[in-house]
């Protein structure tokens, strides 16, 4: 029996061992890998960031060392090992370690042995068979889908042959995470954009947008390179001269028992490369369609039938009866759209009256009367500048807001206001949202957000109330994320004007951004304001050289900065030469800084925003950090001090930040130690908390959550205010059990699997901290509380979960789970899935098959692994078939047990919630894919990829999404060869549209019209322009030409200044409904799509609401199809129109809050010249 002292001490060991196994990332010195590389004997390549050196473990494994040359990138290497550590999965090339020193920054991965796929695509000219080629665009897919799929998402933003390596069985890996971002919710969009041309979405080219589908596209490139050996520019140049993609194939796969499978691949290549980034597919889907050809291609008909290449059958009539269900069902499924709220404000329209405000692109228009009412005749001034003044207004609900106006004598205010006024909606918690505005008697008024604390400077410098450093860092925070957003934007808007006066504290001490006067979009010009009419503010890079840039903006916030430790105003620009002076003397600020806040445990914090703030303040533009940047050290430092350590410049992952002589500079090679340790902090992300910690966090285990056999689960809350679940081990003895769950768990990261943040291992402590779910378990759901009454929503679930699963066996040392049941399936907020419990989870190997040890949960377990220890994945896709039928059935396995036993058949047994006649189809397939999962044969169970890939087409279908089935697999394949033909044909005519297209956004904001803006010079607001009545009568010549009628507006045609038609909707009199159409048109959020006519401008006068449109010149299809027209359209253009306004619909449906038409019909679906259906008339939308 073992004493109590060496039990203790084999914990201690224990311990260490989990921590050993958990941060499995290496970090080298120079000298070892000298020696694993034999002194840079073996080159393996070269890139533009260097060499590749193969070099041999000590463990006799091969390695490929990628040794760096741009000894200046240290913080971009930083950022690509942390990703790289991060990602575990067999198809992504393996980080094993790295090296950063002085003079050496280097990583280590495991050695692929074939090369790359562009070697061999177009080097070598090898790979002659289709089959491989699809496993490894499969592969390829497969990384990607997990990239996306994790729970910080990955774009990898550079997929390209060069970037696919090959292992010894032709096994694809993608690798180079060098230019690789998270994906987060708060970024969107960023200004750095990186890739290679010819791969790069060109969306993501042009607006910087941050999406996984950017990845799609490049996929989609790739898919062509790999059934045409072509490399990109001659693809290009050759579908320039007009060639088909057929005509392009490679000789080598293009025979006759291909064609089929090439002309999907075809299909699916559009579908990656479309413009409409809301049509491309997700990359699991590319990966499942893929999967499918991939089948077909090794001629497997009895799987394929089951599979979804015939899931449905293809009669005419039930064609015909499918699209009629879809159509009838929409209004009752969840697809039923909410009635849309937040900015526009759509109930004023339902029921306008004359009185009732006017709304535009959710901007309130007051008049000139409203605006003296709410300011009590402009009686109460709370500030002013030197241009414009800014009254206290009180609205009708008794919300208070600033009412600001141009002074009179100075016209440069107007522009300025009418300049804000332009800007797109801004829309963040740091920045004072503008309300409404006037136009009238030639002056633009604007109705903002009230932030009653005042401004920054007078708190800092006029009342001098005490603000202790915490509010000053949550300050600079959020005054950085503010500006950060701005930036973020497709087209970055500066703010022009950052000084502690423009930044406004609401009751709670939030602060937010004020006064876009000097704003401009975009970089592409001279700012023509007086910029930062505060000389103390002013980037004096652009003052030599009169352009504006975000860097600007970033060094007026290193101004700013300066006065939050310091509470010194800047005067004639001393603040930033006293410090910088003061710092090169002291290597420190600290005589400088606020008396107020100068106490011992703050003092690294304030030096840490001081060095930032130079970093700001740098006059080498290039050295200034990003807004975003800013925001995000800010943010470390906050959490730095939460946490009671000190935040090292190391930690923040920069150097001091601008260029000087002298003590200033830091060491190098010390920038070099803090980097390398900031490196490791953030791949052992699994914390180790003590048997105090946890007491702490779970307030002394006051909030159960539920048992187990393991012991009970308590509810805590981190310091960070995350909510966790702690899992407290009741068995003492099971410490190796435990240490094996811990060092498996930790090295899963999927957004379906619950994440481990940490564990305890003590003397009679084994604990484990999780994240909270909220929702509880799946079991609980099905036959406790007896909810989720959709089929859909139980469909994402078993989506989810086969998923996860998926990626569990997928893993570079794949595992198997081994206890899938609805008690180990939690639901999150929105009833989102995440596998949770590795207890029994056991890796994967060839060595090790089987196994004595059997464990799992009786009803659950594979009847092959409870007979013969048979270690599979497959026995996961068992037990998941069994949870497929608890969720088509609501009964338990027991239940369901014994009703088979008693002859009932699974139809019998449906859960009549969900067997309604429309989801019957769907049911009858999950069963056919419960009886595929459950085959005694092992080898005839699909894999969990394929179970998540037909489990998603089922979705679909049960969505009523027929375009999106027919391109994924239910129609795959035509019937007659003429069809083959015919389809081939259109694929390539269409594909060469769309790839390489990078058309320049020319952008909805007119800005050129407000930069120099005199009397009578036209006014836009959101993009969209202002006409006077009487410019409305000189545009349609008095309404002379009346071009159409409905039932509540004529349509006159009408010329502008330059020429351009347009279409002029004016309500008819005597109708009372009419200007609320107009009204509720003009309100809605802008629509940019080529399927969609384009709202140009309004008017207001006269109590009418007119707008003026894009002019569509071949009129109504109604009138080309009934009236007596001799136009031909024949077949071909027919499908075109429905394919147009199918897309002009779906865009509308796909935005973040989805816009319903409401009146769709042939006489509100316009053509242009070319036949482009263009829907129109949103009235009743």
């Amino acid at each position: 029996m073992d004493l109590p002292e060496n039990k203790h001490k084999e914990s201690i060991e224990r311990a260490k061992r989990i921590e050993d196994n958990i941060s499995k990332i290496r970090a080298f010195t120079e000298e070892d890998i000298k020696v694993i590389t034999s002194d840079y004997n073996t080159s393996l390549g070269n890139g533009k960031f260097g060499k590749v050196y193969k070099g041999v473990l000590d463990d006799n494994r091969f390695v490929a060392v990628k040794k760096y040359i741009h000894m200046d990138s240290e913080e971009e290497f930083a950022k690509e090992v942390i990703v790289h550590s991060q990602i575990n999965h067999k198809n992504v090339v393996r980080l094993i370690g790295y090296c950063i020193e002085k003079n050496a920054l280097m990583m280590v991965m495991e050695y692929i042995s074939r090369g790359n796929l562009d070697y061999h695509l177009h080097v070598k000219n090898s790979l002659d068979s289709l089959d491989i080629r699809l496993d490894i665009a499969i592969e390829c897919a497969d990384a990607l889908g997990y990239l996306h799929s994790m729970c910080n998402p990955v774009l990898h933003g550079d997929v390209k042959p060069d970037n696919i390596l090959l292992g010894d069985n032709f096994n694809a890996k993608i690798s180079d995470f060098g230019i690789s971002r998270p994906l987060s919710y708060e970024r969107t969009h960023t200004s750095n954009v990186k890739g290679c041309m010819g791969y790069m979405d060109p969306l993501y080219y042009w607006e910087g947008r941050l999406t996984p589908k950017s990845d799609v596209y490049s996929l989609g490139i790739v898919l062509l390179e790999l059934i045409t050996k072509k490399r990109v520019k001659s693809l290009t140049q050759a579908l320039a001269e007009g060639k088909g993609v057929t005509e392009l194939l490679d000789p080598k796969i293009a025979n006759e028992s291909n064609m089929k499978v090439l002309v999907e691949i075809e299909k699916l290549v559009k579908e990656c490369l479309t413009e409409d980034i809301h049509r491309r597919l997700d990359m699991c889907d590319v990966a499942g369609h893929l999967r499918m050809l991939r089948k077909f291609c090794l001629r497997q008909p009895a799987s394929l039938e089951n599979f979804g290449w015939h899931v449905f059958p293809e009669t005419q009539n039930e064609v015909k009866q499918q699209s009629q269900q879809g159509t009838n069902n929409v209004r009752s499924s969840s697809m039923v759209f909410p009635k849309m709220a937040g900015i526009f404000n759509w109930n004023m329209y339902k029921s306008r009256n004359k009185r009732a405000p006017l709304y535009i692109s959710g901007k309130r228009m007051f008049t000139i009367r409203e605006i003296k009412a709410m300011t009590d005749n402009y009686s109460t001034i709370i500030g002013r500048s030197a241009i414009t003044a800014s009254y206290l207004g009180i609205l009708q609900d008794g919300r208070k807001v600033v009412v600001k106006k141009h002074i009179k004598g100075f016209e440069h205010g107007e522009d300025q206001n009418a300049n804000e006024l332009n800007l797109p909606e801004l829309i963040h918690k740091n920045i004072i949202q503008l309300l409404g505005f006037c136009c009238e008697q030639d002056t633009v008024i604007l109705v903002q957000e009230f932030a009653n604390k005042g401004s920054l400077d007078i708190i800092l410098h006029g009342t001098r109330n005490p603000l202790p450093l915490d509010l000053r860092l949550n300050i600079a925070i959020g005054s950085a994320n503010g500006l950060a957003y701005m930036h973020s934007r497709s087209k970055p808007i500066l703010h022009g004007d950052v000084r502690t006066y423009r930044i406004l504290l609401d009751d709670n001490i939030v602060p937010k951004i004020s006064y876009f006067g000097s704003s401009q979009i975009g970089e592409d010009d001279k700012n023509k304001w007086a910029v930062a009419v505060d000389k103390n503010y002013i980037d004096p890079v652009y003052e030599e050289t009169g352009i504006f840039t975000r860097k600007s903006d970033v060094y007026s916030f290193g101004v700013v900065l300066l006065e939050l430790i310091t509470r010194k105003r800047s005067k004639k620009c001393s603040l930033v030469v006293d410090y910088f002076n003061v710092y090169e003397k002291e290597n420190s600020g600290r005589i400088m800084f606020d008396n107020e806040i100068t106490a011992d445990e703050n003092i690294a914090t304030l030096e840490a925003i001081g060095i930032l703030a130079m970093r700001c303040l740098s006059y080498a533009v290039d050295e200034r950090p990003e807004m975003r940047e800013v925001a995000e050290q800010l943010a470390m430092l906050k959490i730095a001090r939460k946490q009671g350590r000190t935040q090292t410049q190391g930690k923040l992952g920069h150097g001091p930040g601008p260029r000087m002589k002298g003590p200033l500079r830091k060491n190098k090679h010390k920038e070099s130690i803090e980097r390398a340790k900031w490196i490791e902090d953030n791949i052992s992300k699994i914390r180790a908390f003590t048997e105090e910690d946890i007491k702490v966090i779970t307030s002394d285990y006051s909030t159960s959550l539920g048992n187990g056999n393991f012991g009970k689960v308590y509810k805590g809350v981190l310091d960070d205010n995350r909510f966790v679940a702690v899992k407290k081990y009741i068995q003492m003895d099971s410490e190796e059990e435990f240490a094996k769950e811990v060092i498996v768990h930790s090295q899963i990261n999927h957004k379906n699997v619950v994440r481990l943040i940490g564990y305890c291992i003590e003397k009679n402590a084994l604990m484990m901290v999780m994240e909270y779910m909220c929702s509880g378990d799946l079991d609980y759901h099905l036959h406790v509380k007896n909810s989720l009454d959709s089929l859909d929503i139980r469909l994402d679930i078993a989506i989810e979960c086969a998923d996860a699963l998926g990626y569990l066996h997928s893993m570079c040392n794949p595992i198997l789970h081994g206890d899938v049941k609805p008690d180990n399936i939690l639901l999150g907020d929105n009833l989102n899935a995440k596998i949770s419990d590795f207890g029994i989870s056991r890796p994967l190997s060839l060595e090790r098959t089987h196994t004595k040890n059997v464990k799992g949960c009786e009803g659950y377990m594979d009847p092959l692994y409870r007979r013969d220890g048979r270690l599979t994945p497959k026995s996961d896709g068992y037990s998941l078939e069994i949870v497929l039928l608890e969720l088509i059935t609501k009964k338990r396995v027991a239940s369901l047990a014994q009703a088979h036993a008693e002859g009932k058949g699974v139809t019998e047994l449906f859960d009549p919630q969900i067997a309604k006649e429309s989801n019957m189809k769907v049911l009858a397939e999950i069963e056919k894919l419960v009886q595929e999962c459950r085959a005694e044969d092992i080898h005839r169970r699909p894999d969990m990829c394929d179970v998540a890939g037909y489990l998603r087409m089922l979705r679909k279908f049960c969505l009523r999404q027929p375009a999106l089935l027919q391109n994924f697999g239910w129609h795959i394949f035509p019937e007659t060869q003429n069809e083959v033909n015919e389809q081939s044909l259109q694929g390539t005519n269409n594909v060469s549209s769309n790839l390489m297209a990078f058309p320049k956004m020319a952008g909805i904001f007119n800005l050129s019209m407000n930069r120099s803006r005199k009397k009578g010079a036209p006014l836009y607001i959101s993009g969209k322009r202002m006409f006077t009545s009487r410019e409305i009568k000189v545009i349609i010549n008095n309404y002379s030409k009346n071009i159409g009628r409905g039932a509540f507006n004529d349509v006159y045609r009408g010329i502008l200044e330059n020429d351009r038609k347009v279409a002029v909707k004016k309500h008819r009199k005597g109708i009372e409904h009419r200007e609320d159409r107009n009204g509720n048109e003009l309100n809605l959020p802008e629509l940019i799509h080529k399927n969609i006519i384009q709202l140009l401008g309004f008017c207001c006068e006269l109590d009418a609401v007119i707008l003026v449109h894009e002019f569509a010149n071949r009129g109504s299809l109604y009138s080309i199809l009934h009236d007596t027209s001799n136009f031909s359209l024949p077949l071909h253009l027919r499908l075109d129109i429905a394919i147009g306004l199918a897309e002009g619909l779906a865009y509308m449906h796909s935005r973040s809050k989805p816009i319903i038409h409401g009146n769709i019909n042939p006489g509100n679906i316009l053509l242009d010249d070319n036949i482009v259906p263009k829907i129109s008339s949103f009235g009743s939308s």
